[in-house]
């Protein structure tokens, strides 16, 4: 959708969190994964990522 506003004329800003990612994924922008135009801005927002500390954390129900 970001991609469709913005070649409408439309500024848009994609925020997502910034999380590791493994392999070639990791180095990937999202423009590329996509294969989009920038036809929009990107921001990446700090968080804390929990995925890599899952497997120290007791099993749910």
């Amino acid at each position: 959708m970001c991609d469709a506003f913005g070649r409408l004329g439309i500024d848009v800003t994609l925020f997502h969190p910034v999380r590791h990612q493994p392999g070639k994924l990791g180095v990937r922008e999202v423009y590329d994964y996509y294969r989009l135009d920038q036809t929009f801005a990107v921001v990446k927002v700090p968080n804390i990522d929990v995925v890599p500390i899952e497997r120290f954390l007791p099993p749910t129900a």
